[in-house]
């Protein structure tokens, strides 16, 4: 478990990685960044429902057997309870 001070930190750093991120290769498009801590599927989901999204894109390993099965996978609980459609990216 991360200190509240440490989640903090954690956060900062992430925001400012995606902004960079962002200005590098999202040029046209003005995405709204949002960097929080949990369960990220949980999250995902939670946040969906509140921006009331149209879509998620995400990013999987592509696990599959035993991997799959040990590990679960985010995208793949995002797909089962997400309200609207989920693209995967490979």
């Amino acid at each position: 478990t991360i200190p509240t001070g440490g989640r903090a930190k954690a956060e900062k750093a992430a925001r400012q990685k995606l902004e960079a991120i962002a200005v590098q290769r999202l040029d046209d498009i003005h995405p709204q960044l949002l960097v929080t801590t949990g369960d990220a599927a949980e999250r995902v989901i939670s946040i969906q429902s509140g921006l009331g999204c149209d879509l998620i894109v995400m990013g999987t390993h592509g696990r599959r057997g035993v991997a799959h099965l040990l590990l679960g996978s985010v995208a793949s609980q995002v797909v089962r309870g997400a309200a609207c459609p989920v693209l995967t990216v490979r």
